[in-house]
This record gives C-alpha cells, sequence and structure tokens, in this order.
C-alpha cells in the first residue's frame, strides 16, 4: 500500500480498523492452502459466506450493526481445519 496522498493515507487508516480481519483475498488464500486436497470446501465456503452476509446485510437494515465484512471473513474460513484432527479446537487457533 502507498501513502503518498492524504487519501492514500485515509485508506491506510480505513483499513488498520479491521487489519485483524483477513480480507477477500486473504481470506481465500488462507483457504486455499489449508483445504487445497478439498475443493467442494471451497464452493461450500462461498455458499456459507454468501448466506451469512446476506443475514448480516438484512440485521443491518432493521438497526442491528453487524461487521458484514467480518461475517464473510468467518464463513470462508469457517471449516479451514476440517479434515483435521480436532478441527474446530484448530480453528480457535487461527
Amino acid at each position: 500500500m502507498n501513502m503518498d496522498t492524504h487519501e492514500d493515507y485515509g485508506v491506510i487508516l480505513e483499513r488498520l480498523k479491521t487489519i485483524n480481519i483477513p480480507n477477500r483475498q486473504e481470506a481465500w488464500a488462507l483457504l486455499k492452502i489449508h483445504q487445497q486436497d478439498h475443493p467442494r470446501a471451497l464452493g461450500h465456503a462461498q455458499a456459507v459466506a454468501f448466506v451469512a452476509s446476506a443475514i448480516a446485510r438484512a440485521l443491518n437494515r432493521v438497526g442491528h450493526g453487524v461487521n458484514v465484512p467480518l461475517v464473510w471473513t468467518a464463513g470462508i474460513l469457517h471449516d479451514i481445519a476440517k479434515g483435521q484432527t480436532d478441527h474446530a479446537k484448530r480453528l480457535a487457533l487461527f
């Protein structure tokens, strides 16, 4: 990222608010690394992220403050350790 202009600086300040949440590209990259031998996991994750985000947007329309990017990322990464021993516990480490 560049910080050559005031606009660039503003973009960086916004990103810092969610720096601990992987963005879409980062989430996909993580999932692909950990589930590369399970291509169906990618489609499943995308479907979960889509539905969860739709629910989050619906909640926001009636006044709730749901972080839609966070919900989308959680949907993508919810099964990142699937197929591994104690995958639910392993996910807590990510």
